[in-house]
């Protein structure tokens, strides 16, 4: 029952990379951004349950990007972030339905977020700090189906507490609620923990703009070799937004799309992690083609 179970979990991972990267659809409106930040659990085995206790990881992250038109040719646009942001999860030692019961909350920190586009003979410039959009799941299962594999599922909402003016061309937050279902698969195997992490971000309306984007998908890739204490490995991520977006038509931004590729390396001292991520994005359509620069540290709070 469990190699029937396996061999149907990597099917769909599979089949659904095939879709993610080829099928695109309409875009979102112009200046948002997807809740679920690009690569945010790169290079991490997302699936595997932690044991009980409360932990906590802190992130810094900086990125910068060029805009894209539906052509690839850039647009003249030009962005820089910077966020240091904590993901917090707690696992209290429950078991739902076979599997680790735990809950998350994550993006909880400032954010950064500069913007530069043409303007005439000119540019024109914004700048917006403050608080982002988080991420509350407060049901997060974990099951281990054996011989190495895992495998996990979640629910949950992103709130629109970010700092948002529709006036303004830079924002942190998008004004919208989020529902975000995750699943994840880690394979412990040959010395290699292999992870797939799909993400669905279903928005709902910006009353501000009364402009809702389309449901959007990610999909990222980790294989770490485990060198203990030392880990490393190629990371990749692929974006498509999935859905229709429906609001004023001068807001639509094309048909958005990206995909990344880069590395992570690693060091864990047992209560104490911490991993370097560098992605380079290798595919953009309508969206930013950028790079992105992470430095993650994990450690146990309270067991």
């Amino acid at each position: 029952m469990n190699q029937r179970i396996r061999l149907l979990a990597v099917a769909v991972f599979q089949l659904t990379l095939f879709a993610l990267v080829p099928s695109f659809a309409h875009a979102a409106a112009r200046g948002s951004t997807a809740c679920y930040p690009l690569g945010n659990t790169l290079g991490s085995p997302l699936a595997a349950p932690l044991p009980k206790g409360l932990y906590v990881s802190e992130k810094f992250k900086v990125g910068s990007g060029r805009g894209v038109d539906a052509n690839g040719d850039r647009t003249g646009s030009r962005s820089l972030s910077r966020s240091l942001t904590a993901t917090i999860i707690w696992t209290p030692g429950i078991e739902l339905f076979g599997a680790t019961y735990y809950m998350r909350a994550s993006g909880l920190g400032p954010v950064q977020l500069d913007v530069s586009v043409p303007n005439g003979a000119g540019r024109r410039s914004d700048t917006d700090r403050g608080l982002a959009d988080p991420t509350i799941a407060p049901i997060g299962l974990s099951w281990n189906l054996g011989s190495g594999l895992f495998v996990s599922a979640e629910a949950g909402v992103c709130p629109p507490w970010g700092s948002y003016d529709k006036d303004e061309l830079a924002n942190v937050g998008n004004n919208a609620w989020v529902f975000e279902p995750t699943f994840a698969m880690t394979y412990f195997g040959g010395g290699f923990a292999t992870t797939a992490h799909l993400t669905f971000d279903v928005n709902g309306r910006n009353r501000a703009t009364n402009y809702r984007n389309g449901t959007s998908g990610q999909l990222e890739l980790s294989v770490m070799k485990q060198l203990k204490p030392f880990s490393i490995g190629p990371v990749a991520y692929a974006y498509s937004q999935l859905g229709s977006d429906d609001g004023p038509v001068q807001l639509d931004g094309g048909r958005g799309k990206s995909a990344g590729l880069g590395m992570a390396v690693g060091y864990d001292a047992g209560p104490f992690s911490i991993m370097g991520i560098y992605v380079d994005d290798i595919y953009a359509r309508s969206m930013s083609d950028g790079r992105q620069f992470t430095l993650r540290l994990n450690y146990l709070f309270k067991d």
